[in-house]
């Protein structure tokens, strides 16, 4: 459950550095949009009892 809360986390960060850096927003919003899915497949994961939801190889590209 840590693992959907940081994902949480990262998205929320990356949506308030799209209102701030203007120059940069698309990059901070598709990275956004990359921590949602994550979060997404951590919670699909978790429905099915399935306690590493995240594989590491995605864990490490961060």
């Amino acid at each position: 459950m840590a693992n959907l809360l940081d994902c949480r986390a990262q998205e929320a960060l990356c949506r308030i550095h799209a209102l701030t850096d203007e120059e940069h927003r698309d990059l901070w919003l598709s990275m956004a949009e990359r921590w949602s899915y994550l979060a997404r497949e951590e919670m699909a994961a978790f429905g099915r009892g399935d306690t590493n939801a995240v594989p590491r190889s995605v864990k490490e590209q961060d």
